[in-house]
């Protein structure tokens, strides 16, 4: 009886005090002795309390049969003696809750760096990538404006040259048109002689033609008047 009465005041009266939250590089585990039934799907459903130890602390059973003095002796004894398996049980050995929680927190906190270090590569991956193609992307600005260059400066040569020929083309034609109003006025004044020439030619023509018929009639009125003086002479010797 007395050593039930013990193994039930070791699993039903414990009392959790705050201690401070212990570090993930100590190699002694947590205190915690089992829980009881009842309270394992609670501790399940809750997260690890990582900052608690559980201290038990013996009391007295208060359905407890009385003892004579010699049993009462003997049963502190024992009493003490289950104290001390319990605590040193549960100083040694963590439980098994508590190993699974802090396992999972371990292998959490493994992902998350594992994760953490695989995002960092793929950022520093990323930013290589990104430099790499900024480097081409200079590259090809730098290619792209020495074409350009080139270009421009071909284009000017080609307009200074262009420049040039219209201006030996304007000076050509001007002069050219200079040359057209000197002939044109050559033609226009030799025209003009031409047609100056014709009509002193076609006056003294006239005049020649009327003189001339002039002095033909002046040459013929005496032959004239002689041959009608023989033709009268002869009509009157006829009749």
């Amino acid at each position: 009886m007395t050593e039930n009465a013990v193994d039930l005041l070791c699993q039903d009266f414990t009392v959790q005090l705050p201690l401070p939250l212990p570090r993930l590089e100590e190699t002694s585990p947590l205190v915690m002795p089992l829980p009881a039934p009842k309270e394992e799907k609670a501790t399940e459903l809750m997260p690890p309390l990582l900052d608690t130890k559980e201290i038990v602390l013996g009391v007295p059973a208060s359905s407890a049969a009385p003892l004579t003095k010699s049993r009462k002796r003997t049963g502190a004894a024992t009493e003490t003696v289950k104290k001390r398996r319990c605590t040193a049980g549960a100083e040694g050995e963590p439980s098994g809750s508590l190993s699974q929680h802090r396992a999972k927190f371990v292998s959490l906190i493994d992902g998350m760096l594992s994760d953490c270090g695989s995002e960092i590569e793929r950022s520093t991956r990323g930013l290589a990538e990104s430099r790499e193609a900024l480097k081409q992307a200079e590259a090809a600005l730098k290619s792209t404006e020495a074409a350009r260059a080139a270009e421009l400066s071909q284009l000017e040569v080609w307009v200074s040259d262009l420049e040039r020929y219209l201006g030996k083309s304007a000076s050509a034609l001007f002069k050219l048109k200079k040359e057209k109003k000197s002939k044109a006025s050559k033609v226009r004044r030799l025209q003009h002689e031409i047609q100056n020439r014709e009509e002193s030619r076609t006056v003294v023509s006239r005049d020649d033609f009327h003189a001339r018929w002039r002095g033909w009639l002046f040459c013929s009125i005496p032959s004239w008047r002689s041959m009608r003086r023989t033709w009268l002479w002869r009509a009157s010797r006829e009749a």
